[in-house]
């Protein structure tokens, strides 16, 4: 399947490959027959079933991934024969499928054995992996894992309260900003540190307006900011003028409103074009959650076609009305509902967030080829 063909080294790699592939073709075909079937191209997702169905093997050998859906799909579509799993133990479901086999994909001859072995397997022993890895991928489906995210979450509240925030922030010498961040510097490429303000620049607080940027943070900040081969950008829900208070670094670029509005490093200023009545429908929508549900503990902030609306302050009792109220004033008027921690956000209906900023943020500073000559880090 063609993927970021754009990039030289991907697109060596293809050449690679295709010569490869001719070799052995051309080697070991007969007029019937050919050792390698090659498709370069999309294939239909019902095909591919039937792809992932139909084979003897699965081979999936990534050098690297956090877990890899791909061998999941191929256990989930085994509804015939018991196909043969061989996977990488670099992959993050390598830790979990056991009854695949597994392999290290950087150990060539070691592959081709497992391959060899793989397509010998006797009936009975595939029928059994494969029964083990189909209960297991039956029994741990996307509810599986979202009831253990949430138990997490449950214990981490029972633990830490219903305010789980950082107690402090834990100094740190200027000189090892260098050090943690020397793996990710390479002199050929910029390390582009895009970051969010609350919750990593600053600890969350009850009260949006009370947040400030720590002291030893700031020094890392302003350090990072000097080293030629830095690009800093602060990227934040807040209101533009307001994050840029809050953070006091000049000569780096600031985005606000989710990347809705942003001052680059030239002192240029971006703001990203909206429909001419949003303004309007967003301060009437504003004007209408001020009237029905501002009490007391409640902070709404006001940030031009967005707003948040803060509940952390409010009774226990009178959150679950306020925010099912909230949400519907907000859909009513046509905008997107969005979940913070104690706060919703009413988003325009528009086709931005702060994905695109960045996106656009990197493009603007290194060119449509920056992500050959960037390595960008989002917290």
């Amino acid at each position: 399947v063609p993927s970021r063909t754009d990039v030289p080294e991907y697109q060596e790699l293809k050449r690679e490959l295709d010569q490869l592939v001719g070799r052995i073709n051309g080697r070991f075909s007969t007029p019937t027959w050919s050792p390698i079937r090659y498709i370069y191209g999309c294939v239909p997702q019902h095909i591919l079933a039937g792809l992932y169905r139909d084979v003897d093997v699965g081979l999936v050998t990534p050098l690297r991934d956090g877990m890899n859906l791909v061998a999941k799909e191929f256990v989930a579509c085994r509804i015939r024969r018991p196909g043969v799993l061989i996977l990488s133990n670099l992959a993050g479901a390598g830790q979990i499928m056991k009854e695949a086999l597994l392999v290290n994909p950087y150990q060539l001859d070691k592959v081709a054995e497992v391959l060899h072995t793989a397509l010998r397997l006797p009936e009975e022993e595939r029928e059994v992996r494969m029964n083990a890895l189909r209960s297991r991928e039956q029994e741990n489906d996307v509810n599986h894992w979202m009831n253990n995210f949430m138990d997490a979450m449950e214990q981490l509240i029972q633990q830490d309260g219903v305010e789980i925030n950082p107690s402090c922030t834990i100094p740190a010498h200027l000189s090892e900003v260098r050090v943690h961040l020397e793996k990710y510097i390479d002199p050929r490429c910029t390390l582009a540190l895009l970051l969010d303000f609350d919750g990593t620049l600053s600890p969350l607080v009850a009260d949006p307006h009370q947040a400030a940027l720590p002291p030893a943070v700031k020094q890392q900040l302003q350090t990072l900011a000097a080293m030629d081969n830095v690009f800093l950008a602060i990227v934040s829900g807040r209101g533009l003028e307001n994050v840029r208070e809050k953070v006091g670094i000049q000569g780096i670029t600031y985005a606000g409103n989710h990347g809705m509005e942003m001052i680059l490093p030239d002192c240029s200023q971006y703001t990203h074009p909206v429909p001419a009545d949003l303004l309007h429908r967003a301060t009437s929508l504003f004007n209408q959650i001020q009237e029905e549900c501002s009490e007391d503990g409640v902070i709404l902030e006001n940030k031009g076609v967005q707003l948040t609306y803060h509940y952390r302050n409010v009774a226990e009792e009178r959150r679950e009305v306020l925010v099912r109220r909230v949400k519907e004033l907000i859909e009513r008027a046509g905008f997107r509902v969005g979940l913070a921690h104690h706060a919703i956000e009413s988003k325009p209906p528009i086709f931005w967030d702060k994905g695109r900023a960045v996106m656009f943020i990197l493009h603007h500073q290194f060119g449509k080829d920056w992500p050959r000559r960037v390595q960008p880090i989002y917290i």
